[in-house]
């Protein structure tokens, strides 16, 4: 299956409120049945991207505001770390055959 684009962007504080109505679609349309069809591949290729699209938009409409959705845009770099070592030399030569 290739792939199917959702939306060419996304603000970064819809990421998690667009995760749960995907999530909130599949768990209510997607198959329970047979193991190997329980994929999201599935049910899109079942429904269409457009079906698809519109339950999933649907579905967030029903989705109240939670601040958590956006709050840990301000923490990102909390844990950000940097190497304990410069990079050595190594990494800089050629390999070898031109790889």
């Amino acid at each position: 299956h290739y792939a199917k684009v959702f939306t060419e962007f996304l603000p970064e504080e819809e990421l998690l409120p667009m995760a749960v109505a995907i999530g909130r679609v599949f768990t209510q349309r997607g198959e329970r049945k047979l193991r190997m069809k329980a994929r999201m591949k599935f049910l899109v290729e079942k429904l269409g991207i457009e079906e698809f699209k519109r339950l999933v938009y649907e579905e967030r409409q029903k989705l109240e505001y939670d601040p958590r959705w956006h709050e840990y845009l301000n923490h990102l770099h909390d844990t950000d770390e940097s190497p304990l070592l410069p990079p050595s030399g190594a990494a800089a030569r050629p390999l070898p055959g031109g790889l």
